[in-house]
């Protein structure tokens, strides 16, 4: 299940939501565990290395027991994409027992499944799966990269006998899983945890929708967030739209007419977004426009500002109508809910 999370924010700090997906076989993650945390006392805990041979983000998970949760949950901050490399099944003399886990990035490794060319295979089967999921290369049959199938990419079984495939002394059979880990392509970055802000997060939230929740008044989150969103409190919230592109989704519904116009005039500078929506009246909009003018927004560019804001025909002043009218605008507008690379929707 994914969890809300609260981030207190400073301007220079990127931390951007990605989803991560439950193992389906969650049974079998949490008889893996048991076993796993029989030989943490044999196994400790190393030092992360990337491919270059750089320092990587935390401890390694040698096994179950360790940081690769935690490691995923760093990483899909980072929105890096990643592989879970999990020793499924074992036979006979192996190098490392069922439940051992890594995880591999394009350039990094956090942990090891024994070393040796099971290793070295089951890594480079996984940053092929990066490939293929994220189209930076070479597919299967030179079939070009499909946008909508990146999205659907497959857990995947590899079944290794260390002894005639990979020459390894060990002798035995080991069954790996790879599983991917794709940050979502679209985002949500949402200002305002007013009683409208609250209702637009309660509907998009059940939708499974990519939403970071912004707003410099820590008091105004509620205590249980939905699952999904991440809740950011800092007192820059215009440092949030430096990271945006053309995926990000952004909606200006703060507690302030200042703090509004200072958020769609940096958004609109950057113009890098897919949509931009400002809650309020036409007559916002006018007073908003000629401001911006004045700083040398150009006519062209004041066009993307969606302003009022919802699909027209739903009069209600409530919060949950006006909640309901943004987010069918949102959807007409091409946020869509995240497809999770094997997993779960």
């Amino acid at each position: 299940m994914l969890v809300g999370r609260r981030v207190v924010a400073t301007a220079h700090r990127d931390r951007r939501p990605l989803y991560i997906h439950t193992n389906e076989n969650a049974s079998q993650h949490d008889h893996e565990n048991r076993d796993a945390q029989k030989s943490s006392a044999i196994h400790p805990p190393t030092t992360s290395t990337s491919a270059a041979g750089r320092p990587g983000i935390g401890p390694v998970m040698t096994d179950i027991s360790h940081r690769w949760l935690a490691t995923l949950a760093e990483l899909r901050d980072r929105r890096v994409p990643c592989v879970l490399i999990t020793i499924a099944e074992t036979r006979g003399s192996v190098p490392r027992e069922a439940g051992t886990k890594m995880v591999v990035t394009a350039d990094e490794q956090f942990g090891t499944i024994g070393g040796g060319n099971l290793e070295a295979d089951a890594v480079a089967q996984a940053r092929q799966r990066l490939t293929e999921a994220l189209g930076t290369g070479p597919r299967p049959n030179d079939v070009p990269p499909d946008p909508v199938h990146q999205a659907s990419l497959d857990n995947r079984l590899v079944r290794y006998a260390l002894g005639p495939s990979l020459a390894q002394c060990c002798g035995g059979v080991v069954t790996v899983l790879l599983e991917p880990f794709l940050p979502p392509r679209q985002r949500l970055l949402l200002f305002g945890a007013g009683h409208v802000g609250r209702a637009v997060v309660e509907v998009l939230a059940g939708l499974g929708i990519a939403l970071r929740w912004i707003d410099p008044r820590a008091e105004q989150f509620p205590d249980r967030l939905p699952d999904g969103v991440e809740a950011v409190h800092t007192r820059a919230p215009e440092a949030e739209l430096r990271t945006s592109d053309a995926d990000t989704y952004i909606l200006v519904i703060s507690h302030s007419h200042d703090l509004d116009y200072r958020l769609v005039e940096t958004a609109l500078q950057h113009s890098r977004f897919a949509y931009l929506g400002l809650i309020g009246s036409a007559s916002k909009r006018t007073r908003f426009e000629k401001r911006l003018r004045s700083v040398g927004i150009a006519p062209d560019t004041l066009t993307r500002l969606t302003c009022p804001i919802g699909i027209p025909g739903i009069p209600g002043k409530h919060p949950r109508e006006i909640a309901i009218a943004v987010a069918a605008q949102l959807l007409a507008e091409g946020l869509t809910r995240e497809r999770i690379v094997g997993g779960q929707q």
